[in-house]
């Protein structure tokens, strides 16, 4: 198996609903449409899922380590790592701190409560 996705944020923008837009590099492993990932801040934590990737204005199934890329992610709340990022004019935001990482947990186990 190769390495976990680790991919850092440098910007971020949200759009009306659930869906926000990172901009940023994958330093290590990869990212497919679909995934669920996990965006960490110093201090919190939340999930999301990949819903687009984009490099220069092309749509991608994936995005491996060295891409620099554009995620669409689905995300209830940014609240939870609010401290990784500080609100500009508008919808967008200036980030300080905040990777996206692979769940520890592969999607079914977190339906299973004793897994």
């Amino acid at each position: 198996m190769g390495d976990a996705l680790l991919y850092r944020v440098s910007d971020i923008f949200r759009l009306s609903g659930p869906d926000t837009v990172l901009t940023g590099r994958v330093e290590s492993g990869s990212v497919r449409l679909g995934d669920r990932v996990v965006i960490r801040s110093a201090n919190g934590v939340t999930v999301g899922r990949v819903i687009a990737i984009e490099k220069d204005r092309t749509f991608l199934r994936s995005a491996s380590c060295g891409d620099a890329v554009v995620l669409g992610v689905r995300v209830a709340s940014l609240a939870p790592v609010a401290d990784g990022f500080e609100k500009r004019e508008g919808f967008s935001y200036c980030v300080t701190s905040l990777v996206i990482e692979a769940p520890e947990r592969a999607w079914w186990q977190f339906w299973q409560p004793w897994a």
